[in-house]
């Protein structure tokens, strides 16, 4: 199935400078079911601590990386994606390794999930619940 119905996809570029240190941005896309489990694991968190799921994750994959920016493009009215944009760094990452570079990350492992949700109850702002109707 297409990430565009139901799912996630990530768009990343990273750039190395010559000291190194890894630079890189990313997009996280959400369509479908995924809108509003991001949105409400995002609306139980303060504004402060948004950066901090997503902090945790890129260190996964990349030792030291912090998050320079990060924004929040919420959908619209036209059924646009849910989109999360993000800058990060790191130190320097590339080591040399006789007469190759290592480069330690994780890109499969690290980024597969959703941030964690909140282990309480989940609740809906509408009654799901409908009466039987049969028709004849």
């Amino acid at each position: 199935p297409d990430y565009h119905d139901n799912g996630k996809a990530l768009h990343l570029r990273l750039d190395f400078d010559s000291s190194g240190s890894l630079h890189g941005q990313a997009t996280e896309i959400y369509s479908g079911a995924f809108i509003p489990e991001v949105s409400t694991f995002l609306k139980g968190l303060d504004e402060t601590e948004r950066r901090a799921p997503w902090e945790k994750k890129i260190a996964r994959s990349f030792p030291g990386a912090q998050i320079d920016s990060f924004d929040i493009y919420p959908p619209d009215s036209s059924g646009r994606d849910f989109k999360i944009g993000y800058s990060f760094s790191t130190g320097p990452t590339i080591r040399p390794f006789a007469d190759r570079a290592y480069i330690p990350m994780d890109l499969l492992g690290g980024w597969s999930d959703l941030p964690a949700l909140p282990a309480q109850a989940r609740q809906f702002p509408i009654e799901l619940g409908r009466r039987l109707v049969s028709e004849r």
